[in-house]
């Protein structure tokens, strides 16, 4: 194993397979061998993986494919019947018990590279763990924070105005969260996940109110890590473009269920932004690309009746 190397986790639904070749290819092109320990893909969904699913994956990473791990949810706890969103959270703390360095970096499906990824974006020179902080207070996101706040017995204010993000990439300390892991189930009786799930509190929120608590968030994490853009359903897709190139933000996200929403003009701008950053060889390739996907994810919300988002504007 790489001496002071990261685990990089995503954990994935089956119908993530088109959002996850990209994230593959992107950490192939961008994502240094010496930065990565292992990447450990957590398969949320049943027994029997889709045909091809992981042989796609191993020839999208290439050259980082000897490092790719793929670990069926199973392996780290019973689920209890629940939805993937809530199933995903208790994963993304679940997996420490298996990951072999020290930090993992969270990805979902959606985040992907779009320039190399430095140490610097995940640790500051004196160490600690870089992440970002929001306000809550109009977020939808609030009643989730207040309720994990509230669990751990801590006040909504000052907290609710200043807290912890809740997406990813999300850098995490295997050790914190086997000690989050544990405070959950000695309070409650329960195994983490049902705990967790019963509870409606959520992962981020709840590693950062432990370590809150104890007195030990400042001394983990430094909170000057730069923003990363995610799409999300009526979102301007051109702005968070742009946002990204300002910021040189290496990780850019584009949900899968804004895929099928694009317009032909948004997809040609997104085409045209993954070429530049080296992720397909012209624009009309990322296009056709994405109206496979767009395909592949109509079929999917078919299937389980998902209802699809707001379009998304190109500007």
């Amino acid at each position: 194993m790489i001496r002071d190397a990261f685990s990089f986790v995503t954990v994935a639904h089956a119908d993530d397979a088109w959002l996850l070749r990209l994230q593959a290819r992107s950490m192939r092109l961008h994502l240094a061998p010496a930065l990565a320990g292992e990447i450990v893909v957590v398969e949320n969904f049943g027994p029997n993986p889709p045909v091809a699913w992981r042989d796609r994956l191993y020839a999208d990473y290439g050259h980082l494919a000897d490092r790719v791990r793929f670990v069926p949810s199973g392996v780290l706890g019973p689920m209890p019947p629940a939805s993937g969103w809530w199933t995903q959270q208790a994963l993304k703390l679940l997996v420490s018990r298996t990951v072999v360095c020290r930090r993992y970096v969270v990805l979902d499906a959606k985040n992907h590279l779009v320039r190399p990824l430095r140490r610097a974006f995940l640790e500051g020179i004196d160490g600690r763990m870089l992440a970002r902080r929001y306000d809550y207070r109009r977020h939808p996101l609030r009643h989730f924070l207040e309720r994990t706040l509230s669990f751990c017995g801590l006040p909504a204010e000052p907290h609710v105005g200043w807290f912890m993000q809740a997406g990813t990439s999300f850098t995490i300390d295997r050790a914190d969260a086997g000690a989050v892991i544990d405070f959950l189930e000695a309070a409650t009786g329960k195994r983490f996940a049902e705990a967790l799930i019963e509870g409606r509190i959520t992962e981020f929120f709840l590693l950062a109110a432990c370590l809150l608590r104890s007195g030990a968030l400042e001394d983990r994490y430094d909170f000057t890590q730069v923003a990363c853009p995610v799409v999300w359903d009526g979102m301007a897709l051109l702005s968070a473009i742009r946002e990204t190139e300002e910021s040189r933000a290496p990780i850019f996200a584009v949900h899968r269920r804004v895929i099928p929403t694009l317009d032909d003009a948004s997809r040609e701008i997104l085409g045209r932004f993954w070429t530049q950053r080296g992720l397909f060889d012209s624009t009309a390739e990322a296009v056709a690309d994405l109206v496979r996907g767009r395909a592949a994810i109509l079929t999917e919300a078919m299937e389980t009746d998902h209802p699809l988002p707001r379009s998304v504007t190109p500007a």
